[in-house]
């Protein structure tokens, strides 16, 4: 399987995205994921359980999902303007993101 990127701990394989590093997965079996989201499937999870709106972003880079939920009544706008500002300080240059929903 071709690798997505190589990271600090070697190269990250899909599977490895969904399942854990599989390198690490031999001796440290708790730190196996068991859950993967979808950004659909993340936000009606969050509206489900009380969030008035919630928003997701991917980090086209690093293959990440970030989302951000909230029980008042925000614009789709505000919640980006606030997640863009929490990514800001975690964002390298070259990365971007891309909204999901």
């Amino acid at each position: 399987v071709e690798p997505m990127y190589v990271s600090p701990a070697g190269p990250v394989t899909p599977l490895d995205s969904l399942y854990g590093m599989r390198s690490l997965l031999k001796d440290n079996s708790f730190m196996a994921h068991r859950m993967g989201f979808t950004a659909e499937l993340l936000t009606g999870e969050l509206k489900k359980a009380g969030f008035k709106n919630a928003h997701c972003v991917r980090s086209v880079s690093a293959v990440e999902l970030f989302c951000i939920a909230s029980v008042k009544d925000l614009t789709s706008d505000k919640l980006l303007e606030l997640l863009n500002l929490h990514l800001k300080s975690r964002m390298r240059e070259g990365d971007s993101i891309r909204t999901e929903t």
